[in-house]
């Protein structure tokens, strides 16, 4: 059963979710993991603030940031320069 996937602009509302988004895909991956162990979580909470406001710069400086949305929750995202 297929299910509808929707792309839209990244609102200030969703950047928790997608900031946990990308976290949550990067833990695992090799070259992060050797220099950011996020599964630890004071450090996690720090580095998403931090990515947070990156994601809010982007999108003041004109910056689009994509989010993929299913059943009303953030499952993707795509920062474009």
């Amino acid at each position: 059963m297929e299910q509808a996937v929707d792309m839209k602009p990244l609102q200030e509302i969703m950047l928790d979710e997608a900031v946990d988004v990308m976290l949550s895909a990067f833990q695992e991956e090799a070259f992060t993991a050797a220099w950011l162990d996020l599964s630890r979580p004071k450090l996690r909470r720090r580095y998403a603030h931090a990515v947070k406001l990156k994601f809010k710069l982007y999108l003041e400086a004109g910056h689009p940031i994509l989010v993929a949305v299913e059943k009303g929750r953030v499952i993707g995202l795509q920062v474009l320069n």
